[in-house]
């Protein structure tokens, strides 16, 4: 029961490791690609959770084409409907 209790403490700790080493690792590469591209990086933490070619607006259809707002499945089948009964 003890060697259960320790090997999954271990475990924890290299997950959290791990994720932590991601992080960082991104970061670096993140900075690399602000450099390469001309900009001048202040605060390297700031590419925790933003891209480095991005202008930091959540959302930004410019900078991100994936931030398309996609339609719902009711807006989906509305617009479905709406179609065949233009067409009949």
């Amino acid at each position: 029961m003890i060697e259960e209790i320790v090997i999954e403490e271990v475990s924890r700790k290299s997950k959290r490791q791990r994720r932590i080493q991601q992080k960082n690792n991104h970061i670096k590469r993140q900075v690399k690609i602000a450099k390469a591209a001309g900009q001048i990086v202040r605060e390297e933490h700031r590419f925790a959770k933003h891209n480095a070619l991005d202008c930091g607006i959540p959302r930004c259809h410019i900078c991100n084409p994936t931030g398309k707002r996609q339609p719902t499945m009711q807006e989906k089948r509305n617009s479905e409907y709406m179609e065949s009964f233009a067409s009949e």
